[in-house]
This record gives C-alpha cells, sequence and structure tokens, in this order.
C-alpha cells in the first residue's frame, strides 16, 4: 500500500492580551539517574533521547526586500535558548542539538503560493509547502542548494524541521506515515478532526513547525512571541497539544497562559511531563 507522510498540525491560534495565571516552577524529587527514557507526548514508541533540529529561514521571492541583516542571530538565540529551557525541563535526559542552513532560502514562488487565501490555522499549508520545497532543494542531491555537509545528525536523533518565515502564521505538528491516502481516513483512525490532517511529502522529519520571523525580531508584532512562542510551536512537533481556547487558558504553563512569559519565567506542567515519559 502506497504510504503517505501525514502531519498533524497543532494550530496557533489568536492569543490572549494578558495572561492569567502565574506559572510555579515544578519541583522534583525523583534519582535522575533512574529516570526512564523520555519519549513524544503519549506516545513511548518514539523515544526522544536526542532531538536534532535543521533550522532555515524561509523568505517568499516577493519578500526578499525584506530580509532581516540579523536573521541568523535571531534564529540561533531562539534556539540556545530552547535548547537550555529543553535540558532543565526534560532533567537532562532529552537534549537538542541543531544545525543551521548558512544562507536564507529564496522560494521558488511568491507568498500567496504557500499561504494560500487561507492563513488561518496558524498556516499549516505554508509550513507544508516550505518544507516539501526545502526537502527538495536542500537535501536532494539534484536540489539547486544541496550540501552534503548540512544536518549530518545521529541515526537514533528525532529529526524536526524548524523554519523562521518571512510571512505570517505560527504552527507546528508531528509527520506521521500511514498507509491512508485520504485524510478522512487518517483522521477517523488518530481519532482527531479532519481539518488537523494534512498531508505532507517530508521524509527526512519526524516533526516540523514554522514560525512568523517578526514574532522573533518585533515581538509587539505578534501578540505573543521572542524565544517562548519558538518552543511553544517546537513542543508541537514531539505531539504536545495547545491548553488554551480563545482567551480560555486550561494550563498555566508554555502551551497555555506561560506562553506569554520570558522562556526563563515559564515550564512544562507535571502532567505533559508524565505523558512525556519522565
Amino acid at each position: 500500500m502506497l504510504k503517505i507522510l501525514v502531519a498533524l498540525i497543532f494550530i496557533f491560534g489568536a492569543l490572549a492580551v494578558i495572561y492569567l495565571y502565574l506559572g510555579v516552577p515544578n519541583i522534583y524529587s525523583e534519582d535522575y539517574s533512574e529516570l526512564p527514557i523520555p519519549h513524544a507526548f503519549g506516545d513511548p514508541a518514539r523515544p526522544i533521547p536526542e532531538i536534532s533540529i535543521a533550522a532555515f529561514y524561509f523568505v517568499p521571492q516577493n519578500k526578499t526586500n525584506n530580509i532581516a541583516e540579523n536573521w541568523k542571530e535571531t534564529l540561533e538565540d531562539s534556539l540556545a535558548k530552547l535548547q537550555k529551557f529543553h535540558s532543565i525541563e526534560f532533567l537532562g535526559r532529552s537534549k537538542i542539538s541543531y544545525d543551521i542552513y548558512d544562507a536564507p532560502i529564496v522560494g521558488l514562488r511568491e507568498s500567496v503560493a504557500y499561504d494560500t487565501n487561507d492563513t488561518s490555522m496558524g498556516n499549516a499549508q505554508a509550513l507544508r509547502r516550505a518544507s516539501e520545497e526545502i526537502e527538495e532543494r536542500v537535501f536532494d542531491k539534484n536540489g539547486d542548494l544541496y550540501i552534503p555537509e548540512f544536518w549530518v545528525s545521529k541515526k537514533e536523533a528525532y529529526p524536526v524541521f524548524a523554519i523562521m518565515y518571512e510571512g505570517v502564521g505560527s504552527t507546528g505538528g508531528v509527520i506521521y506515515e500511514s498507509g491512508f491516502e485520504l485524510a478522512g481516513d487518517i483522521a477517523k483512525a488518530l481519532g482527531l478532526p479532519e481539518g488537523n490532517i494534512f498531508i505532507v511529502d517530508v521524509e527526512r522529519a519526524d516533526g516540523f513547525f514554522l514560525i512568523n520571523r517578526l514574532c522573533l525580531t518585533s515581538p509587539s508584532q505578534c501578540e505573543s512571541g521572542g524565544p517562548t512562542l519558538f518552543a511553544h510551536e517546537f513542543y508541537h512537533t514531539i505531539g504536545i497539544p495547545d491548553e488554551y481556547e480563545g482567551k480560555l487558558q486550561t494550563s498555566s504553563d508554555i502551551m497555555g497562559a506561560g506562553r506569554f512569559k520570558d522562556i526563563e519565567e515559564t515550564y512544562l506542567d507535571k502532567r505533559k511531563v508524565k505523558k512525556l515519559g519522565l
């Protein structure tokens, strides 16, 4: 049966202007040496002791005049802060490494081709189409941007694409391999709404996320931004869902109200940590 790679997208919706709760860091008393290997959210079949991120700055063809001079420093800062946050929250049992593609990737098309006419749901279409183009141009030996030395990660690492996008949208998700060909059949099998399923042709990543570049360089232009939002979207790539619906916050951690805080002041709550195998 033809196998189709399926992206499960967790939506980044409209964010509240103020957060509702103050997060309190959890204190753990376990013997860290005895902790099991962590895994994706609720999915022991996907161990994540090591996560390898390939990071890109993707610019639609009609947005080249907006390329930020400090784009690489911006991406590096967010990745480094995510790396530190993740190590603390996972008690050193899961570690992140990353590689940044050395130049902006100018898309083959204009932004409307990536965004379509609908940028709701966090602009999942831009994530899907930019990722597919990156896969073909950067990782295929015949691609115009192919660099064989880029992202030579360990085979056992969980691979993730991180895309800083010169355009709207912030979203992320897990990529599943499925024998089904139709989104409706996949949604039924996973017990999810069909609107959360996007079929994507990406083989080199098991998770991917996209974030509007302005949310990192000019957070005031987004309702929430900076390294915290970057980390929030990253955690969708290991299956952690949002903890808010509109202005209603259902947790005070980084997946809920805590996404409005500085990354040094937020956390992952204990309920989620348990579902991650710790």
